[in-house]
């Protein structure tokens, strides 16, 4: 087991000490950011302990150590410690192999690593000054080790590509054993089936040699040959673009695994999980986290995420019929001035929190665990949002009937259906502005909004004359859910993929058994309460992280029927 790297900057051994009484999932994130900064370190460059310090924690401190926030700090001194600070970080938080996945798929031993590079262990060791980042688990028994994450192992690869000495791994293998490896390989794929990563591991385990070694003699074999030749064992497919990701998404959101979306597009279960996080966090930038401009130096007040008005009660639900939508328009009460103001900050609060954990995504790479969190966030904010448009619907079906000359439903069903769906529309848009700072009401600019918006409206309610039938019927006209319309319109229309589809209208109906609408309650906030992220149903469920994501597919899947 390599020891721990010693720390020689202040600064980073300040950080040290004072970040390793923070919780296991705090003490994650600190390790994605420190593994994000790496690559933008440049060894000649210098940089601001301050600088340093909010990259890793994401806060901007008043003071830290003796050498205060004005040192700078040579960018070889800061990759020869980011690792040591990745180091001690991970033995603060108790890692353990379940929280860093499967190896070769998402994290590399130093044995499998050096194996890749055809390097020692040494050489590993000695990498780990250069900024490599190593994570140190639990291996059980009392036996401890590093590894290395995929993110941490690719930016490394491209940056020294020239000292790494790739080829030796092929060089130590005979011409008769690369033979041999990709004669068995077609014969796998041939009469079985098998996709690469299971012929691989196959073909490694018989010849004694890792899965990546046999990988990477497959690629190369496949590289040269001719296009179109049918020589290659497999058929090298490019990276999924942005249409394919957001359709594997899609079937995500259905409780689909990866294996079984992989095996229908002819790609790995591994490729299939990229695709689907790139598309999670395009869908994170297209809703304007971490591209917009904000000011990331805002105080704001995170214990209004502990009240109670913003992590329960969040129960509104949307009539499916005009008449029923027009009767829970009329019944609808404002909320006390409180709870408007206390929403609308917790929402303030959780774009913050969006913005900056945006920041820390890699392009190609983005850790599950970030967006996880970034997506419960958004959650969260369309909950309470759909809340505060709630407050609102009186208010708006009085301006329209102010505007029209008598009550809604007298008009065309298809007409009085299609006005409430647009003004449902201007006072959300009213909502995404409101942040709840000093004493204005949300009625003010909903108000407004509304005049503005119904004096461009033409229709005439028809005159209602007593002791004679002047409404229109408008019992069974279906209507959309409005509530349900809100997931689709958050954020310009981008944020439609946080919820399935199937599970906007609630679970009465789905056919699911107790277990699964707990877990479809807790995850997604169908039960009146905030959502959880995956950390806390894991804890919850007392299983590791993986398989409560797993769990959570799975209760979707059947939630589909």
């Amino acid at each position: 087991m390599p020891a721990v790297s010693a720390i020689h900057t202040e600064v980073i051994e300040a950080m040290a000490s004072e970040l390793r009484f923070a919780g296991k999932g705090t003490l994650v994130r600190h390790l994605e950011r420190i593994e994000g900064l790496v690559p933008g370190i440049e060894i000649d460059g210098v940089y601001p302990a301050e600088f340093l310090v909010f990259r890793v924690t994401g806060y901007r401190p008043e003071e830290l150590g003796k050498g205060g926030l004005d040192v700078l700090v040579p960018g070889e001194a800061v990759l020869g410690d980011l690792s040591a600070l990745a180091e001690r970080l991970s033995e603060a938080a108790g890692l353990v192999v379940e929280d860093v996945g499967v190896e070769g798929e998402d994290h590399w031993t130093i044995d499998g690593l050096a194996e890749r590079w055809g390097v020692s262990r040494k050489s590993i060791e000695r990498y780990r000054r250069k900024g490599l980042i190593a994570r140190r688990v639990d291996l059980g028994s009392g036996h401890r080790g590093v590894v290395f994450m995929h993110s941490a192992v690719g930016w490394f690869e491209e940056r020294f590509a020239g000292k790494l000495g790739s080829a030796a791994g092929f060089s130590r293998m005979s011409d008769a054993m690369r033979e041999k490896i990709v004669r068995d390989a077609k014969r796998y794929v041939r009469r079985l089936g098998w996709n690469r990563s299971r012929v691989c591991e196959r073909i490694g385990q018989r010849i004694g040699r890792s899965s990546e070694s046999v990988r990477r003699v497959l690629v190369k074999h496949d590289e040269e040959c001719k296009a179109g030749d049918g020589n290659a064992v497999f058929a090298m497919k490019r990276s999924a673009d942005w249409e394919e990701q957001v359709g594997m998404l899609r079937e995500v959101l259905k409780g689909k695994r990866s294996g079984t979306i992989g095996a229908r597009v002819g790609r790995s279960a591994m490729s299939v999980s990229r695709s689907v996080n790139r598309a999670r966090r395009g869908l994170i930038y297209t809703a304007g986290f971490g591209v917009t401009e904000i000011d990331l130096e805002e105080e704001f007040d995170e214990a209004v995420l502990e009240e109670d008005v913003v992590r329960s009660g969040l129960t509104t639900r949307g009539a499916t019929d005009l008449a029923g939508l027009i009767a829970q328009l009329r019944d609808q009460h404002a909320a006390v001035v409180y709870e408007q103001t206390a929403r609308a900050r917790a929402v303030g609060v959780l774009t913050s929190r969006c913005h900056r954990l945006a920041t820390t995504l890699h392009p190609s790479t983005p850790s599950g665990r970030v967006l996880d969190e970034i997506e419960t966030a958004m959650r969260w904010m369309v909950l309470l949002r759909i809340e505060l448009v709630a407050t609102q619907l009186s208010l708006m079906l009085t301006t329209i009937e102010q505007r029209i000359g008598g009550p809604i439903d007298t008009l065309a069903p298809s007409r009085a259906a299609e006005i409430l769906s647009e003004a449902i529309g201007v006072v959300y848009s009213v909502v995404e502005r409101f942040d709840g700072h000093g004493d204005r009401r949300l009625a003010a600019p909903v108000g407004l909004a509304m005049a503005r918006w119904c004096s461009r409206l033409g229709d005439v309610a028809v005159p209602v004359v007593e002791g004679r039938a002047g409404r229109r019927v408008v019992e069974g006209f279906v209507v959309e859910d409005w509530a349900q319309g809100i997931w689709d319109r958050a954020w310009g229309g981008s944020g439609g993929w946080l919820m399935p589809a199937v599970l906007r209208g609630g679970l009465n109906g789905l056919g699911v058994d107790a277990k699964d609408r707990e877990i479809l309650e807790r995850r997604f906030g169908l039960g009146g309460e905030r959502p959880w992220g995956l950390e806390e149903m894991s804890e919850w469920l007392g299983t590791p992280g993986m398989h409560a994501g797993r769990m959570v597919l799975g209760a979707v899947g059947r939630a589909h029927g």
